[in-house]
């Protein structure tokens, strides 16, 4: 055995240590919980297939806050409080819309 074999055993030795650090250090990402991840949706009340809740169009307004947004205005049949959908254009609102259980 020659002083050369040594130095390759010891190269590879530390070659293989430094693989094994590399790839048994990083931990295993978690997947995040469908239930807890933000959708960006209000709050709703009701089922979205169960609402059976007739709204219809009052107006079309100019978006406060958008620059080339409209908001679509609907009576809620069993509220004071006006329904507003905000859409692109204002031909993009229809006529009825099924409201939420209020």
């Amino acid at each position: 055995m020659t002083f050369d074999f040594f130095i390759r055993l010891l190269w590879w030795l530390v070659f293989i240590l430094i693989m094994w650090l590399a790839t048994g250090c990083n931990p295993t990402p978690e997947i995040p919980d469908p239930k807890k991840v933000p959708t960006g949706k209000g709050k709703i009340y009701g089922e979205l297939n169960e609402r059976k809740m007739m709204c219809r169009i009052v107006k079309v307004i100019p978006h406060p806050e958008l620059e080339d947004g409209y908001q679509c205005v609907y009576k809620h049949p069993k509220s004071d409080v006006y329904d507003r959908v905000t859409v692109g254009e204002h031909t993009m609102c229809p006529n009825n819309i099924y409201c939420d259980k209020r």
